[in-house]
């Protein structure tokens, strides 16, 4: 394994479960630097046998919109900011390995960031929605720029390599009454991890805590039922 998980009790929510590790010593510096060293693995436990699913780090600092929204939701972020890491982990059931468009993903390292994208189509037309999206580590090497969404778009396709995008969707979950970071299961039975991601702050606007609550990659249901 590359990552070392700590000895702290597991938080866990339905069939997910949480718990602290460290990030691997094996990833460059060039992209460890601009993220937290500490993250969370996400983990089933059916029957009895663990199977770890992700981790994720979080960015040190995410960068913030200019100018600051007038909500404090996902728009406080800049469109194209790095929000963290995320592993796969090879040993996983591949089922795990499915992004919100149902594309399959190859184990490994990715970065995400943050962005508005098309998450349906309502009465009125395209309905938007807050996602981040992945990019493998190896072609996002600088995680200090801000991409423009159009880059974003494009590392995100050779993440899939399919016609959409790899991407997460971040939900709106209510606060919840647990201490961060924390896992709970949706309508649909997909992990949302949730975490408090660090925004930069500016001469006008100061620093705070965002909580994000992210739909880790996941299988669905009907497969989950299966894995368990």
């Amino acid at each position: 394994m590359l990552l070392s998980v700590s000895a702290g009790r597991a938080l866990a929510a339905g069939p997910y479960s949480i718990e602290q590790v460290k990030i691997s010593s094996s990833l460059p510096k060039s992209i460890t630097s601009d993220v937290d060293p500490s993250g969370v693995l996400l983990f089933t436990s059916g029957k009895g046998v663990k199977e770890e699913i992700c981790s994720i780090f979080l960015a040190k600092s995410a960068v913030a919109a200019v100018p600051p929204p007038a909500n404090s939701g996902y728009s406080s972020i800049r469109e194209g900011a790095l929000i963290g890491i995320v592993h796969l982990f090879r040993e996983a059931t591949d089922d795990y390995y499915v992004d919100y468009n149902n594309q399959k993903l190859a184990p490994g390292y990715y970065t995400m960031r943050y962005a508005l994208q098309t998450s349906g189509v309502g009465e009125h037309g395209p309905i938007q929605g807050d996602f981040v999206v992945l990019s493998p580590i190896a072609m996002d090497s600088e995680p200090e720029r801000v991409l423009s969404l159009e880059e974003v778009v494009r590392l995100g396709k050779a993440a899939s390599h399919g016609e959409e995008a790899a991407r997460m969707q971040l939900m709106r979950v209510e606060d919840t009454k647990s201490p961060l970071p924390a896992v709970t299961a949706d309508s649909s039975g997909a992990a949302v991890v949730q975490l408090n991601l660090h925004l930069a702050g500016s001469k006008t606007t100061p620093a705070k805590e965002l909580q994000i609550d992210l739909t880790v990659v996941t299988p669905k249901p009907d497969l989950g039922q299966n894995a368990s």
